[in-house]
């Protein structure tokens, strides 16, 4: 991490000067000048659509799982009938 940012090396071009801004989760290479979503970014890393949708799901659900706060917004707990 470097002046707020993650650093990486960027796919695309091979450069040390992608990163990606936390406060958004978007990265972007400045050597390439490419700017990548998660999705995007699993993608460039041979993964198709649904298998970065799903191993994206998974992490998000771990790191839920971590903090304490149990099942993802996309998969919420059904709710008793009457008790809404």
């Amino acid at each position: 991490m470097s002046e707020g940012y993650f650093r990486f090396l960027c796919p695309r071009c091979g450069e040390m000067r992608a990163t990606v801004n936390p406060r958004n989760n978007l990265a972007h290479c400045f050597t390439c000048k490419k700017n990548l979503n998660n999705i995007d970014l699993l993608m460039t890393l041979d993964h198709d659509f649904l298998s970065a949708v799903a191993l994206l799901e998974r992490l998000l659900n771990e790191h839920q799982a971590r903090q304490g706060k149990g099942k993802s917004p996309a998969n919420p707990e059904p709710s008793a009938p009457g008790t809404s």
